[in-house]
């Protein structure tokens, strides 16, 4: 049953939250929908960016909110909302960009260390290394059967006795 309004003011549902926090979800999940819907078709800029608007136009609390309703880190919603307030500064073009600068990422080890790659080239011996399509030739000893007194494992028959050669 409904109960009756009472005239007056508003006073935002302090004495019971629950209406706060259903309104909050309620929120939330119109906002993940219509993150999943433009999803495919954002950058990673432009998906922080959206949620930056987003947290602008939730009002109090939209950073956390958003956050939420997005699985996204909040200092990347605060990120989105922080380029937004200074303004454009990049004009958005047809052409493909890049997301980041160029020659961003780590680092090769060996640009770091190149004396290490001589010492490891000087521990591992060229015949030695791996070859993993197989196409380096390589010489095995001979298999256990050919030789006398051993027997390969998983061979059935007769052992062979070892006789010592006689010079």
């Amino acid at each position: 049953m409904a109960q009756p309004q009472v005239e007056g003011k508003w006073e935002g549902g302090g004495k019971d939250s629950r209406l706060y926090w259903k309104v909050r979800g309620e929120k939330q999940r119109e906002i993940r929908a219509r993150y999943d819907r433009l999803k495919p078709f954002l950058n990673e800029r432009s998906r922080r960016l959206w949620a930056g608007n987003e947290s602008l136009a939730f009002g109090r609390g939209g950073v956390r909110a958003v956050a939420e309703a997005l699985g996204m880190s909040g200092q990347r919603v605060i990120a989105g909302r922080r380029e937004l307030e200074r303004g454009a500064c990049e004009p958005a073009s047809g052409k493909k960009e890049r997301q980041r600068r160029t020659g961003g990422g780590r680092k090769r080890w060996v640009d770091h260390q190149p004396e290490m790659m001589q010492a490891i080239e000087q521990i591992v011996d060229p015949a030695t290394r791996g070859d993993s399509h197989g196409t380096a030739e390589v010489e095995f000893e001979k298999p256990a059967q050919d030789q006398p007194g051993i027997k390969a494992a998983g061979m059935v028959g007769e052992r062979e006795e070892h006789q010592p050669n006689s010079v």
